[in-house]
This record gives C-alpha cells, sequence and structure tokens, in this order.
C-alpha cells in the first residue's frame, strides 16, 4: 500500500516537473501573479488587524519624539534665545554699547564723551593706548539686569576683539553700569566701569557697587564668562603669534601704567558739569569695602571686573618668573574671584608665573598645578 502511494507520487511529481518545462514562461508569469497576490493578501490581512495595533504606536511615538526634539531644541536654545528676548526688550541698550565698542575701537574720544559720563583724562588717554593695538570689536551680546533706581540697568556684555594684524578673534566681556538722563537719554555711567572699578581713581557708590558685584556673580554671568574664558585659553593656545600678541599687549598696557602721568587738578570740574552731578558724586569714596577677602585668604584675590578684555587688566608680570610668596594668595580655576578654589599659598610657597592676562589674572604653576591668581597680588608679593 505504502509502494503504490509513493510510486503514485512519484508519477505526480515527474508529471508536474515535466508539464513545468514545456510551459516554463507561462508558469514563470502565473506564479509572480500568484505571489504578488499572496503578498497583497498577507498585507491586507496584516493591517486589517494590526493597523490599530501598528499605525497607533507609531503615531504615538511620533508624537513623542516630536516632543522630546521639540524639548531639546529648547533646552539647547534656552540661553540663546534669553538672550535675545532681553537684547529685543532692550535694543536701545544693545545699541548704545555696540556704538560705544565701535568708538573704543576707532579711538573716537568725542564720540565716547556723548555716549558715557564721567570718563576720566586717565581712562581716556588708556584708550587712546589700546586704539594703537585693537582693531575692532564684533558679535556684541548683552545680559542685561535691572540696576539700583528706575532706568538704571547693569550690562553684562559679551564680544569678538581682533588685534591689529590678526585675523584670530579673542572673547571678553565687561559689566557696564547704564542709566537714564532727564531727557530720557540712556548714557554709561564711568564711574562704574571696569577701569574705574579697579584703579579707584573715582568715587563711587557702594550699594551700587554691591549691585553689580552680586550680578556677576549670577548663574547667568558666571556661566557666560567661564565660557569666555575656556574659549579664550584654547584660542591663545593654538595660535602662537596671537598668544604673542596677547604678551605684547600686556607689557604696552603695564608700560602705559608706569609712564601715565595725570594733567593737571582739572578732572573733576570737566567731567561733571551741573547738569551731570548726580547724587552718587557727593557720597564717600568706599574702594576697600568694594574689595573684602571672600574666603578666608590673607588677601582679596580678586575684584568684581577682572574679566574684562577691553579695560581691565593693567598689570603684568614676565612669564617664567619665579616668585616666592610672602603672603596667603586664593589661586582660581580661572580669573574670577568666585571661580573654584584650588588652594591658598603659604608663606615661602614657589609659584612660577606662566602668562599674565590682560583681565588683570596671571596664570601660575603652584603645588604641581596650575590656577590663576591676581596680578596685582604677584606685583606686591
Amino acid at each position: 500500500m505504502s509502494e503504490n502511494r509513493r510510486s503514485g507520487s512519484e508519477f505526480s511529481i515527474d508529471t508536474i516537473v515535466s508539464f513545468c518545462k514545456k510551459n516554463v514562461k507561462y508558469i514563470s508569469a502565473g506564479v509572480l501573479t500568484v505571489a504578488i497576490v499572496v503578498v497583497l493578501a498577507v498585507v491586507a490581512t496584516g493591517n486589517k488587524g494590526g493597523d490599530k495595533a501598528s499605525k497607533q504606536p507609531d503615531t504615538k511615538q511620533e508624537e513623542t519624539d516630536k516632543k522630546d526634539n521639540q524639548g531639546e531644541e529648547q533646552d539647547d536654545e534656552k540661553d540663546a534665545d534669553g538672550k535675545k528676548d532681553q537684547e529685543e526688550s532692550h535694543p536701545e541698550i544693545k545699541e548704545l554699547v555696540s556704538t560705544y565698542y565701535n568708538s573704543y575701537a576707532a579711538g573716537d574720544l568725542d564720540k565716547l564723551t556723548e555716549l558715557t559720563k564721567f570718563l576720566s583724562d586717565m581712562e581716556k588717554d588708556y584708550i587712546t593706548m589700546m586704539n594703537e593695538h585693537v582693531a575692532s570689536y564684533n558679535n556684541v551680546s548683552c545680559i542685561v539686569e535691572d540696576g539700583a533706581e528706575e532706568g538704571d540697568y547693569i550690562v553684562c556684555v559679551a564680544y569678538d576683539m581682533t588685534f591689529e594684524d590678526m585675523k584670530e578673534a579673542l572673547p571678553g566681556s565687561n559689566i557696564f553700569y547704564i542709566q537714564t538722563n532727564k531727557d530720557g537719554e540712556l548714557y554709561i555711567n564711568n564711574r562704574y566701569s571696569s577701569f574705574n572699578r579697579e584703579i579707584k581713581e573715582q568715587k563711587t557708590k557702594k550699594k551700587i557697587l554691591n549691585l553689580i558685584k552680586e550680578f556677576e556673580n549670577g548663574d547667568k554671568v558666571q556661566k557666560l564668562q567661564e565660557e569666555v574664558q575656556e574659549n579664550y585659553d584654547k584660542i591663545v593656545s593654538k595660535d602662537e603669534k596671537l598668544e604673542k600678541k596677547v604678551n605684547d599687549v600686556a607689557e604696552a598696557i603695564s608700560e602705559w601704567k608706569q609712564s601715565y602721568k595725570p594733567a593737571e587738578e582739572e578732572p573733576e570740574e570737566e567731567q561733571a558739569p551741573e547738569e551731570q552731578q548726580p547724587e552718587e558724586e557727593q557720597a564717600p569714596e568706599e574702594p576697600e569695602q568694594d574689595q573684602p577677602s571672600d574666603d578666608g585668604g590673607s588677601e582679596s584675590d580678586g575684584a568684581s571686573d577682572t574679566n574684562d578684555n577691553a579695560s581691565g587688566g593693567l598689570n603684568y608680570v614676565p612669564d617664567g618668573k619665579v616668585l616666592t610668596a610672602t603672603g596667603g594668595y586664593n589661586v582660581r580655576v580661572s580669573m574670577n574671584e568666585s571661580a573654584e578654589l584650588v588652594g591658598t599659598t603659604a608663606v615661602g610657597d614657589t609659584i612660577t608665573v606662566i602668562l599674565s592676562y590682560a583681565e588683570g589674572w596671571t596664570k601660575v604653576e603652584w603645588n604641581g598645578t596650575t590656577g590663576y591668581i591676581r596680578t596685582d597680588l604677584l606685583l606686591a608679593n
């Protein structure tokens, strides 16, 4: 019985094979047609039973992915949007600051005098000296916060600075105190410029100085200044010519400071005519209270304006100079008195100078690590 079945099967198979060989072109077309029909049927059947199970999850996934992407975009652009919002809400401030920097780079003292109040002869002379080295300031952006009075603003400005004969731009930042006059026009009060906050040439009000310091220690400004510092170090370290230029400018600043001789005592009348004498001019001088020791070091290790590439940094220590500490100096991870503390030197410690920056800080090697110490402290060492 099994043999008959086997022979019957073999006959059937042989017959089918023979038929296929004779009619191969028809069979091929037929198989293709059947295959297409089968595929379509399977797909149709799968869709009927699975559309709800497949399409709905895909739609939900698309919505989820879309939300995730939107969330990432919002996170990535949050800070940039914040700056844009502030600049859009205060376009006149950005315009004032941009004009200030254009005039600064051009050495246009007349225009700067129109834009500011209390621009001293000493700072004018400094601007003239810097004009020999700085070609332009670009990509100005602002972080704005209300000041002590209505119509007052504290502004942190970020910019790219280009030296003469140099293609690569260096990032920098600065703090301004902007006020509104009786005619509703904005002006920069140079009593609170980084230059005067370091030199302490003119009288200031403690209330405003404290506001500026609080503003600078805020998260937004700290983040901006850390980014500026990081980018600054990267650019300088990769360009030997630019690094040499930075050193040359730092040396020029040091020479200027040593050689500057003030004009005969005229600045007070010239910079503060009757219409430009707010109550702060009669305020007592309080520079010592502006720079307290911030964390137990025997010396204060930074001022609130030392992150300025344009106006700060009036000190210079030769590269490679080896100093012996005569006091406790705070060593920071970056050029800001609020930056993380690496440590504090002890009397007798060896400090090796790596590079003095225009911001008023010097990068040093101490106890097998690197950090930043205020340059004026090292000069007084």
